[in-house]
Parts: C-alpha cells; structure tokens; sequence
C-alpha cells in the first residue's frame, strides 16, 4: 500500500503550519508583554487560545508529541486564565522555551525530542509547587438572625482545615449588637485562602454554602511576573529554528486590484486590435495607436506595482523576533531595556524581508551589549535606570528606511581607532573625522570589548550586517552622541525583482552598473595613475583606489584606454574605479537570475532585457573589486 500523502493531505498540513506558526507567534508576543508587565483579561484569553488551537490541530493530525507538549503549557495557563496562578519570571522562561520547543515539534513533528519534552514537563510541574494568587471570598449571612443555613462555626472550621486562611469580619455592626462573642460568624466576612489549596476542595466548600448566604468571589488581577528568578537562557546547542514562509498570504483587495489592471490590459489590447493594418497610416490611426500605446503604458506600471504589492510582506514578520532578542539579551547581560517597536506594518519584497532578519538581530544585538549601560552606571550618569531601544520604518520615494536607536553610552571613537591602529586597519598617523571613525565598526575583526563572551567581543558580526545589507541592494549608515546614543540607518530597495541602474557600453556590448553603488563618473587625469598590487591604482584626493580596466577584462580589449571614462563604485572593501568607454541612460532594469538560467558567473549579479530586446548583463562591483577573479 503506498503510504505516499496525498496533495489534498499535503495541503491540510501546510495549513495546519501557517497556523500554528502564525499562534506560536502570538504566544510568543504575549509571554513577552507578561514579562514586561500586566496583561488584560482578554490577553491572557487570547495567549492561552494560541496554544489550545495549536494542541488542538495537531491532535487531529495524529502528532502527539506537539500536542502533549502543549497539554502541559495549556494547563498552566489555564490556571492563570482563572486566577489560580500569578506568573513570575521563571513561569514565563519555562513557557517560552515551550513555545520553542513547539516550533521545533511542529516543523519536524516526526522527530519525538522526548528529552526536551521531559525537560520542558519537569520544569511545569515545578511551577505548579509554586503557589498561586489566594482565593478570595466574601461571605454575607441571610437577613436575621434566625434565618436557615449552614452552621457558621462549622464553615469557618472548615475553611480553616484548608490551610492558612486569613479570615477578616466586618465588625461594623458589633457597636449596636454588643461584642458578644458568638454573634461574630453571623456577621459579613471575608476569606483569604492559599493559591497552593487545590481548586476542588474549594469547590467542594463553595457547594455546601447555601440557606440564603451570599457568596462573591473576587477576581485577582494577574500582574506582570516579578524578576525574583533568573531567566534560563534557551540552549545553544539547541536553537530555535528561523522559520521562513514559502507561502504568501494575500488580502482579498489585493487581487481585486490585479483583476482590474487585467482588465485595463484587455480594454487596451481590443483597442490596439481595432487598429487594421492593412490601412495606410492616417494621422487618425497615428493618434489611436499613440493613445492605446500611452494606455498601454500606464496600465503595465499600475500592473507591475499590483504585482510587486503581492510579493510584499510587512516588517512585522522579522520586528516580531527582535522582543525575544532583547529579553534574552537582558536577562544574560543584567540589563534593562524598554524595546519600542514602530512601522511595523511597512511592506517590503519577500526577498527583502527574509534575508533581513540576521542584521537586524546583530543590529540590536550590538545596541544592547555595546550601547545601553548597566542599569546603576545609567542612574550614576542621571538616566533612567531602563534604556530605551527604538526600532522604526518607515517609506520614501522607492525606497524603506529602518532606523534603530539606543539612549546609551554612544561610540567610544577614542577606543575605536586605538583598536583599529593596534590592528594595522589603519595607518599610526592616521587621523579620522567622526563620521569615519564610526565607519570602523563595520571592518572585520574590529572589536572593543575587553572580554569574549556569548555575546561579542571576536569582531565579527557588524561586518557581515553591511555585507548583508548591500548584498540587498542597500545602504547602512551610522551616527552617534557620545553619552546619548547611537543611530544605524537602513536604507533598502522595496524590491530585487526591480533596480535602478547605470546602463554603460564596454567594447560593443552594454552593461548595467547598480546605481545604488555608483559614487561618482569622472573623466579621470592619468598623470594620477600609479602601481597598486598586480594592477594599477588611481590617486584620488588622497586615496589610492584600485582600478579595473573593464573594456579588457570583459571584452578582451586592449590598448591605449585613455578615452575610458571612470565610475567609482563603492564595494565592502572600499572604492574601485571601473573603466568603461561610454556612459549612457538610468533606467530601471528587471532582474533576471543567471544561476537559474545560465550558472553563476563572477563579477556578474544577473542579467536584464533592454528595450530592444537585447540581453545586458548586471555588473557585480563587490566581486569587481577583486579584478583577478575576472577571465583575463
């Protein structure tokens, strides 16, 4: 019997990830928010919804492992739904590395992991020894003092039987009835019983109160869980995994827009179809052909932008891991951070989206650990003990910027040079103004932590954020206030599918240089050219830049190249000057793969089709930068 799945089966089960996914976020989000304080009634509802509905689903799937794991975190906070437990600091570690432990059950629900799941079980039956919010009720006797019920001597003795129960009597009464002793049950009371009391003997008591006496109970409020214990940290060697959607969930208006740019298309083709070509061409017919042209125009940018706008996906997806970040961050570093986290909801491509979550998690990372001061150093320094970490986006033009800022301590520019001359990354008379200092943290291997830690201190990790980030198409600034703050600056395309580009000819072929790399074009003076390694360098206002003779090493011309133009190019290792022989348009340009219709080709980023239907192939100026490893 072939026990392949069925689509049909395959389809349910990748439904059944996109919702657990989506609810594992959401409980995520909310243990995170009980960390830092109180949640409503509504919230807590809504945390403990997110892990029923994922016990739920996989239990009609057959993956016990996932549902056992989240029987146990569900109970827990089903207790604290009702009032039973108060949260503390430990509580909410323990149900965030169950929410870990979850996405790792659901991704790979064929692997048991019975370990952690014994681990995670231990760890919940531990909270359940720690005692709750107290039960609290307020008993009011009938009318009179003959009035039928329950013995109350019996009920206090039986209240009392269930532990240390604080018992307080409204004697409001007792100036007009004397302070005769047994007339005390028959007056208002309250009790306070233990959280550590199981709920069922409490039941058991409520149900023998009857015979007229009223019964409230009053609700206590769950507040945000003390720091009393130290935060397990989820384990190194076994992280949680960065889940990344290969799916997209699309709004209804979206489609109903991309129907109706079809739709436009269609009117505009019949319009086109009307036009005989059999018929001389009448100025009429120039007229009707120019207007369905421009028509034709403008409904295939309104179609390009719908398009673009399905691929797009909000900031949330990757600002949404960042709280997780900063929490653990916290708890290992002793630090305390007040996370702000705004335009969350600004769309970028998919692409962009997915590939941007491991800078920004350095970005933070860096802020926390080198920015933001111990909390007693921020009250020495007359700042608010916690420190304030703001995270936004926001759109212009074509493209998102994302800035992240710190209050803290801001860049030690002394340390930061001291360390990058003891380096030999800079010359010993070198002297730096601020801006470039502050480009320094971005060189690999430069690090001004006195320790190696978890955290920092090897030099890597800012150098891979630009890298990163301009292998995206991007820019990444920086600024800084000594003992205010620092600010990094993303700047980022809202798409790779599109890109703007600097259109040159090279021998006979035409190339597209990304603009976004594009410094400066120069008619270069070559009295300025000089040795520089195996090829020669340009001297430009001081700074030796290497230089690549482009019309040789791609056209295989050679020559005297001093009708060249040059185009100065920022690359992660610094500015290179590519000779081309001529400069034409800017244009926008589609990206097309050549790894998936050619192979990988160096120095080369992709390929596009010109207007007239020829091919130009995308230059890559970080692989340009190192000439050699373009076929001479």
């Amino acid at each position: 019997m072939n026990s392949t799945p069925s689509d049909a089966q395959e389809a349910l089960r990748q439904t059944f990830l996109e919702d657990a996914r989506e609810n594992l976020a959401v409980a995520e989000k909310y243990l995170l928010a009980m960390d830092a304080g109180a949640l409503s009634a509504d919230e807590i509802a809504s945390l403990f919804r997110a892990i029923h509905s994922i016990k739920g689903s996989a239990g009609s799937f057959g993956f016990s492992a996932v549902t056992e794991s989240a029987h146990g975190m569900e109970s827990y906070l089903d207790q604290v739904r009702s009032g039973q437990r108060q949260p503390n600091h430990e509580a909410v570690a323990v149900l965030l590395r169950g929410v870990d432990l979850l996405k790792r059950l659901v991704e790979a629900p064929e692997v048991p992991l019975q370990q952690e799941r014994a681990e995670l079980e231990a760890a919940l039956a531990r909270l359940d020894e720690v005692a709750g919010p107290p039960w609290r009720f307020t008993f009011s006797p009938p009318q009179g003092l003959l009035a039928v019920g329950p013995d109350p001597i019996k009920l206090l003795a039986g209240l009392r039987e269930l532990g240390d129960v604080q018992i307080t009597c409204d004697t409001s009464r007792l100036p007009t009835l004397g302070t005769f002793e047994p007339l005390t049950p028959y007056l208002s009371w309250t009790a306070s019983i233990p959280g550590s009391v199981a709920k069922e003997r409490i039941e058991a008591l409520i149900d023998w109160v009857d015979g007229g006496w009223a019964l409230t109970r009053e609700e206590p409020a769950i507040e945000g869980p003390s720091s009393s214990a130290p935060v397990p940290s989820p384990s190194a060697s076994s992280p949680a995994p960065d889940f990344v959607a290969q799916t997209i969930r699309v709004p209804v208006d979206k489609l109903d827009q991309l129907m109706n740019m079809v739709g436009e298309l269609v009117i505009t083709q019949s319009m086109l179809g009307e036009v005989d070509p059999a018929r001389p061409l009448a100025q009429a017919r120039i007229a009707k052909i120019s207007e369905g042209l421009s028509q034709l125009a403008r409904n295939t940018r309104h179609l390009q932008e719908s398009v673009m706008r399905l691929r797009s996906q909000p900031l949330s997806i990757v600002f949404g891991r960042l709280p997780r970040t900063v929490h653990a961050l916290c708890d290992q570093l002793g630090t305390r951070v007040n996370l702000q986290v705004t335009g969350d909801g600004t769309e970028l491509d998919k692409t962009v989206v997915e590939k941007l979550g491991d800078p920004l998690v350095h970005l933070v990372r860096n802020c926390v650990d080198h920015g933001i001061e111990a909390p007693a150093d921020r009250l020495a320094a007359g700042k608010p003990e916690a420190g304030t970490l703001s995270i936004s986006s926001f759109a212009r033009g074509k493209d998102v910027y994302i800035e992240i800022q710190d209050d803290g301590r801001g860049l030690d520019e002394a340390a930061i040079l001291a360390k990058a001359k003891d380096r030999g990354l800079v010359e010993p008379e070198a002297e730096l103004s601020s801006s470039a200092i502050a480009q320094l943290i971005f060189l690999p291997g430069l690090s001004t932590a006195k320790e190696i830690t978890d955290v920092s201190g090897r030099g890597v990790g800012m150098d891979v954020v630009r890298q990163n980030v301009r292998s995206l198409g991007g820019e990444i600034t920086i600024t800084s206030v000594p003992h205010k703050g620092t600010k990094f600056t993303l700047r980022l395309p809202l798409t790779l599918a599109i890109m703007e580009g600097q259109l040159v000819r090279i021998g006979r072929r035409l190339y597209v240089i990304p603009l976004l790399s594009i410094v400066e074009s120069i008619q270069p003076d070559w009295s300025l050219l000089q040795p520089c390694g195996h090829n020669q360098g340009y001297r430009m206002r001081g700074e030796l830049i290497p230089v690549v003779d482009l019309p040789a090493r791609l056209e295989r011309l050679t020559g005297d190249n001093r009708h060249c133009l040059m185009v100065v190019v920022e690359t992660d290792r610094g500015r290179v000057g590519l000779l081309v022989n001529e400069l034409l348009s800017q244009q926008q340009v589609v990206v097309k793969s050549l790894e998936a219709n050619y192979g990988a080709v160096d120095g080369l980023a992709g390929a596009t089709i010109l207007g007239d239907g020829s091919v130009s192939l995308i230059l890559e100026p970080n692989a340009l930068h190192d000439a050699e490893q373009l076929a001479a």
